[in-house]
Order: C-alpha cells, then sequence, then structure tokens
C-alpha cells in the first residue's frame, strides 16, 4: 500500500486542497469516500442553492450546467492521480488532454448529493486514461472518459 499525506477517510475538503490547486468557488468535491491507488476514487458534492450560476441557468428552473458535472469529475481523477503518487504532490498539477464520450442522462438539481465515481482505465507514464460517472440517488446522471498528464517542472 502507498504511504500518502492524507489522513484516514473519509477525506474533507480541506484534505482535498494539499493534492489539487483548485480552491472555493471552483473546488467542487466535499468529501472523498472511498479510494484505491491507480485503481479508483469516490467523492461526493453538493450544489447549494445559493451557488451564483443557478441565477442564469436556468431563471425558474436552475440545474447544475453539465460543464460542472464534468469538472467535478476531472477534479476526482486529479485527486486520484496525486494521491495514487504521493511524490508528485506540489508539482505544476495535471493537464486535461481531452474528454471522450461525455453523456447526460438526467438533471442535477440544487441541493441533490452527486456521488462522482472514476476509475483507471489505463496508464503510460505520466498520461492516465480515467473513466467518470456522476451519479444521484444511484441513477446516472453523466459519464466520461478523461484524457490527462502530469505536468512537469519547466
Amino acid at each position: 500500500m502507498i504511504s500518502h499525506p492524507l489522513p484516514p477517510l473519509p477525506w474533507k475538503q480541506n484534505d482535498l486542497k494539499a493534492l489539487i490547486p483548485h480552491r472555493p468557488p471552483f473546488l467542487f468535491l466535499t468529501r472523498v469516500e472511498e479510494f484505491r491507488p491507480f485503481a479508483f476514487l469516490n467523492a461526493k458534492w453538493c450544489a447549494a442553492k445559493k451557488e451564483a450560476f443557478f441565477k442564469g441557468h436556468f431563471p425558474g428552473r436552475p440545474i447544475v450546467p453539465g460543464v460542472l458535472i464534468l469538472e467535478s469529475m476531472a477534479q476526482a481523477a486529479a485527486i486520484l492521480a496525486f494521491a495514487s503518487c504521493p511524490e508528485r504532490i506540489g508539482a505544476p498539477g495535471v493537464h486535461l488532454m481531452g474528454i471522450d464520450r461525455a453523456r447526460f442522462r438526467r438533471s442535477v438539481l440544487p441541493e441533490e448529493e452527486v456521488s462522482v465515481q472514476v476509475k483507471v482505465e489505463r496508464r503510460k507514464g505520466s498520461v492516465w486514461r480515467v473513466n467518470g460517472k456522476a451519479l444521484v440517488e444511484g441513477k446516472e446522471a453523466a459519464r466520461a472518459t478523461f484524457l490527462a498528464k502530469f505536468l512537469e517542472h519547466p
């Protein structure tokens, strides 16, 4: 088992700040409940009714923008990569190279808890291919495959 600088699960948002550079209001994940190095991670988040984007997306019928659901999956993938490779913590970051096969199955409403699950499909060097899902009450809201790589110091 790989040792990492994080406490035992669940990891709270402050623990996640040790891994990725995102900060509120653009750090969407609130906790990580499951993690297996180089394999998978299960995280949670919930968009509060007061979030500014709900005012315009959409007035009278607010839903979480799909791009933010994709971003939450990308953040979970980055956390999975850094937690799996603690020697890279503090490195410049993870560069998102592509999003494939993105699909949206249902809307995510304000205050709904989203379970974000990411699984490593394959790794080659510093490049990771990760499959992500976002679920609400066990039902799939979205899915996508992400291609990303660790950034190297200049």
